[in-house]
């Protein structure tokens, strides 16, 4: 990870993700079936590798 990341995680944590936390949101997602939205942001993708 670069330091622009480090930083920009500290100082807008809800703006910046990481891969590991999209795939596991892409995981967490698939099995919802089609429910709740289809269109995921950082805070939602976030949201969604902690479940």
């Amino acid at each position: 990870m670069s330091w622009r990341h480090s930083v920009l995680r500290r100082v807008m944590p809800n703006h910046v993700t990481t891969t590991d936390a999209l795939g596991r949101a892409m995981i967490a997602v698939v099995g919802r079936q089609g429910s709740g939205e289809h269109i995921l942001h950082s805070p939602e993708i976030n949201r969604a590798a902690r479940a």
